[in-house]
């Protein structure tokens, strides 16, 4: 396992041409009772990229099967997740550390356009209170795991995208191209925006 996670430290270290700044071990991961991988939060700084945000990405969760379930017939994969802040907080390493787990603890894959929903605000004076999966748009981390060859299944590399709750209900009931068309017209950011605006409000 140790070999597993050095070999995606390596990948991302490569690709951001630096090593991480932090690297944060899943605090609910116990090597007695290992239900899901221990899985670290890799954070690459602004100042050490050269680019213009905070990268937070997981390393680790590809390494165990997630559960597709006996009638799941399609191509399987495994999850890496990936997010962009302004500045990263601890608050946003416990949500990723949270999500990272999320498939292990309740048995079900994790992939493109698969939404999570949450009982309340995840983040104080916010109307963020669920997420989105989506592939990363910036074309150059769509890249990241393109060679990997170790892992069960290829890895989908998910962004992180935290939505209202009116966004998730428009979401679960109409499906991806409406969300898109929404984020299109508000041109949606990469970097996360805890205070943004519902853009559901008047679709």
């Amino acid at each position: 396992m140790k070999k597993y996670i050095g070999a995606i430290w390596n990948l991302y270290d490569a690709h951001f041409g630096c090593k991480s700044s932090v690297i944060h071990v899943n605090k609910y991961w116990d090597q007695k009772e290992p239900e899901y991988p221990p899985v670290s939060i890799n954070i690459f700084k602004k100042e050490d990229t050269g680019l213009s945000y905070d990268v937070a990405l997981t390393a680790g969760m590809s390494w165990q099967p997630m559960n597709f379930g006996g009638e799941f017939k399609g191509d399987k994969w495994s999850t890496e997740l990936i997010q962009y802040f302004h500045q990263i907080e601890d608050e946003d390493i416990e949500w990723l550390q949270w999500l990272s787990c999320l498939p292990f603890w309740d048995e079900f894959a994790l992939g493109h356009g698969h939404s999570v929903s949450y009982t309340g605000p995840l983040y104080e004076g916010s109307r963020l209170s669920n997420f989105l999966l989506l592939n990363t748009l910036i074309k150059r981390d769509q890249e990241i795991f393109k060679d990997f060859q170790v892992s069960p299944f290829p890895v989908d590399l998910l962004w992180v995208v935290p939505i209202t709750s009116a966004e998730y209900d428009l979401k679960q009931r109409e499906g991806l191209d409406l969300i898109f068309d929404l984020f299109g017209s508000n041109k949606h950011p990469v970097v996360l925006d805890k205070a943004r605006k519902c853009y559901a409000q008047n679709a």
